[in-house]
């Protein structure tokens, strides 16, 4: 009987570590060189170079990051690109940017995503890369 109720506690959560991973969103990452610079670094991944994608990478890296945006050496920082699993972008897109058009932005994400491979960026072939800034009512 215990080894009974040990498993169902066990299964239960493994189940509810699964979930939860799953409900919270992933984002690509890398790890800064010496002399790294945000500015350098977000037009590296084609991201805007704005107050409001600066703001975004601060809020993903709050206690990694200085005032001034400095990157520390080695350090492993997290960019407003979100990682999605191919099966799950149409759901993914749907939660994310309801009126928009779902055709031409997943050829957008395609497109992106295929750019930054060709960089050299490791992405697994059964991911997508989404710019934040792709989910946002302003961009066309």
């Amino acid at each position: 009987m215990k080894i009974k109720t040990l498993s169902i506690l066990i299964l239960i959560l493994v189940n509810f570590q699964f979930v939860f991973s799953l409900s919270q969103d992933s984002y690509l990452s890398f790890k800064a060189k010496k002399g790294d610079k945000l500015d350098k670094i977000l037009r590296f991944y084609h991201l805007p170079v704005t107050k409001d994608t600066k703001q975004k990478f601060a809020e993903l890296n709050k206690k990694k990051i200085e005032e001034d945006f400095q990157l520390l050496y080695g350090v492993k920082y997290f960019l407003p690109i979100y990682i999605v699993e191919s099966q799950n972008l149409t759901k993914f897109l749907k939660d994310k940017v309801p009126n928009e058009d779902l055709k031409v932005l997943k050829q957008r994400i395609l497109n992106y995503t295929k750019l930054l491979r060709k960089q050299g960026v490791a992405v697994p072939k059964s991911t997508f890369l989404i710019p934040y800034n792709y989910l946002s009512a302003q961009v066309q």
